[in-house]
């Protein structure tokens, strides 16, 4: 990445850490184990080796350097740099050749999918995993190792009854391995008891804790007074279609209606613009844009977009723009002993959490370091009753309240740690935080014991750090001294984590909030229910999560949600010891509205949803039509992600962007062609009879 960002004649000195050199292991005994490396780099030349020069011998060749090298780094454990390398070689070897070479290419780009599949599976990125290994049997459908990798990929996403076909695969090619014929043995025995698993789900959505007994010969109707499921009220109206009657025939329609049901919500919801392919593609693209804006700020302010942007898990104006800034140049610290670590031009501040509400904490002055230093710091700089240097967060935030934004923005008042404004139509939530680091908070959390997440997002999370923002504990009588800490990259990190159902439950939980109980005053905001969410993924085997239990886990997402406004208790995901209703303000009244509204929509289910704007739209439109229409939505979204950052590069020194740059035409142009397609299908439909307005359509499509 540095390199290809040199210029031809620089030097650059490039800090390379162990992952991107020698890995773990290192190369005794020249190369420690786990060594960083500093690199004095001159870039002589720009021009890419050209593949293309080479005979089919030569490429060959070459591209099996590439995989033996590839295989040289996954055997020391360094499956990323493998990763790439393979990558390298399917790149160097194609399928242009004679039906001779044709057979070569094939074998080898089977054998190089099936490495990338077990270096992924490594990473505990089994999606892929699996992708990889059915591009290596659909290459060469005899080869059994990579129906192996197929199977073990499978297994992790809790597919047993697939990774068990591919297992008999791979034993049609190789009939005397025994470690198959086990693994087939034990992976029957796991897909019976995950059905056995799935029916006590449903036994349990459909009656609560107190199944009624079934006779087998006759079945026993119920009467006025039969058991009610938990949590159920009594109705003089009639039960929705997929309530069961007490019999074993009506219970296992109803488990078969409400898998088909979850199956079909999960269909819509990858229609409606919240699949994984989607979701990565907003991220990635948000990503690159903080990155572009930071570096034009030299380094003094770092941004990162939170919220439901960096998700990935909305349109571009469905929701507010989420953005936290990071002041450089100053690092607060759980432990002093760690200070003689950082850079000498570094403003250090202690965590005082002692007298503070669990994940809040005060900043106490350690050292100046430096002649340069914020005035936003300076000015936010008070004295404590013991006559220490305190950071002030009310002070803090005042100071950068007239600082942000272009002059035409319109500011809000204050919400929370927040400096909200409006620019036009989109609506921005700016928060301004310090680097934190508090390896003891983030051990407790790595330590604790889970089903999820997978070790390395554990790992990745706790080298991420934390945060602190300027607003402390609603009620306390120093908040305006108190600071909160977050983890807001590392939380991001989880939320792409979770698999397609996990995400599918979080946004419904999320509009049945908005769109359902309406919280006026943010009693219960977004953040509650993904904190819901995380902790039922931590908390339930991952394989139970799957697209046919949708509607189960849906259930029980609610109930914790009931349970957390009736006891109004939520642990923070983080750091379980914040209570995250503690302050939220709901009266008794609410309350009680709130429960019923939520207990209802629980024995509602399937019918909840169709409470739910998006997805009752989406049920009553004509699937064709809904299909090709949000498609042209994510592409003109997408199109539009990729112009900001477009933008971003083209801005001269001025901050003018060029607007005749190529790349931007190209990308407008498309836009065009896309709003001139849904403008001319929606007068065919009698939708819209005004003339073509490019900006009209594009925010029609966008908000």
């Amino acid at each position: 990445m540095a390199v290809s960002l040199m210029d031809v004649g620089e030097v650059a000195e490039i800090l390379s850490g162990l992952n991107s050199m020698y890995g773990e292991m290192g190369l005794p005994p020249d190369i420690p184990p786990k060594a960083n490396f500093k690199l004095d780099v001159t870039q002589h030349s720009s021009v890419p080796f050209d593949y293309s020069t080479l005979d089919f011998s030569q490429k060959l060749e070459e591209a099996k350097k590439k995989k033996e090298s590839g295989n040289y780094f996954f055997k020391r454990k360094g499956y990323k740099q493998a990763i790439n390398l393979y990558t390298q070689a399917l790149k160097i070897i194609d399928s242009k050749v004679s039906s001779y070479q044709l057979q070569q290419v094939l074998e080898l780009r089977s054998v190089v999918h099936c490495n990338v599949s077990t270096s992924l599976f490594k990473l505990s990125v089994f999606e892929d995993a699996r992708q990889s290994a059915q591009k290596s049997v659909k290459i060469q459908p005899s080869n059994a190792k990579a129906y192996i990798r197929l199977g073990q990929a499978e297994e992790k996403l809790g597919n047993p009854e697939e990774a068990i076909k591919a297992y008999k695969k791979s034993l049609s090619f190789d009939a005397t391995n025994r470690w198959l014929y086990n693994e087939c043995l034990r992976l029957s025995k796991v897909s019976q008891k995950t059905k056995e698993n799935q029916q006590k789900m449903y036994s349990k959505m459909f009656w609560g804790s107190n199944p009624p007994p079934v006779n087998e010969k006759q079945e026993k109707k119920p009467g006025p007074s039969s058991q009610m499921a938990e949590g159920g009220s009594c109705r003089d109206k009639p039960e929705p279609e997929f309530v069961p009657r007490p019999s074993g025939l009506h219970c296992r329609n109803s488990q078969v209606q409400c898998e088909n049901g979850s199956l079909e919500i999960c269909s819509l919801m990858n229609c409606l613009g919240y699949g994984p392919q989607i979701t990565q593609a907003r991220r990635d693209a948000y990503r690159e844009h903080d990155r572009l804006w930071t570096a034009q700020k030299s380094g003094s302010v770092t941004r990162i977009t939170t919220g439901s942007k960096a998700e990935g898990l909305t349109g571009f104006s469905e929701s507010d723009f989420d953005y936290m800034f990071i002041v450089e140049g100053i690092m607060c610290l759980e432990n002093v002993f760690h200070s003689d670590e950082l850079s000498k031009e570094t403003y250090v501040f202690t965590l005082d959490t002692g007298v503070c509400y669990h994940g809040h904490a005060r900043l106490n002055l350690l050292e100046r370091r430096g002649a340069n230093y914020s005035s936003h710091v300076r000015d936010a700089l008070c004295k404590d009753e013991n006559g220490r240097d305190i950071l002030s967060s009310a002070e803090f935030l005042r100071s950068y309240s007239d600082a942000i934004g272009p002059t035409d923005v319109v500011r809000h008042e204050r919400a929370g740690p927040s400096l909200p404004l409006s620019l036009e139509a989109w609506h921005h939530d700016n928060v301004f935080s310090l680097r934190c680091h508090c390896p003891c908070i983030l051990l407790r959390w790595a330590e604790r014991s889970r089903h999820w997440p997978p070790p390395d997002i554990v790992h990745k999370v706790v080298t991420m750090g934390a945060f602190v923002v300027p607003v402390g504990f609603k009620g306390s009588d120093y908040q305006h001294l108190e600071w909160r800490i977050g983890f807001n990259t590392g939380e991001n990190e989880l939320m792409r984590s979770l698999n397609n159902t996990q995400v599918y439950i979080y946004i419904l939980l999320k509009m049945a909030v908005k769109d359902i109980l309406k919280p006026g005053k943010k009693e219960i905001s977004s953040y509650t229910v993904k904190n819901i969410v995380l902790w039922l993924a931590e908390n339930n085997p991952q394989a139970q999560f799957n697209e046919s239990s949708l509607l189960y886990w849906l259930r029980e997402g609610l109930d914790q949600l009931r349970t957390a406004i009736l006891k109004i208790q939520l642990s923070y995901y983080m750091i379980p010891e914040r209570n995250l209703m503690e302050a939220c303000g709901l009266d008794e009244e609410q309350k009680r509205i709130w429960v019923n509204t939520i207990t209802d929509m629980m024995n509602e289910c399937l019918n909840t949803l169709l409470r739910l704007p998006r997805i009752r739209k989406a049920k009553l439109s004509h699937p064709k039509l809904l299909m090709w229409y949000n498609k042209k939505i994510v592409e003109l979204e997408l199109l539009f992600l990729k112009s900001c950052c477009r933008n971003c590069q083209c801005k001269d020194e001025h901050g003018v962007a060029n607007d005749s740059d190529p790349m931007m035409q190209e990308i407008k142009s498309r836009m065009r062609k896309i709003t001139r397609e849904v403008h001319h299908r929606m007068n065919n439909k009698g939708s819209i009879v005004d003339d073509y307005d490019f900006w009209k359509i594009l925010k029609m499509m966008l908000m």
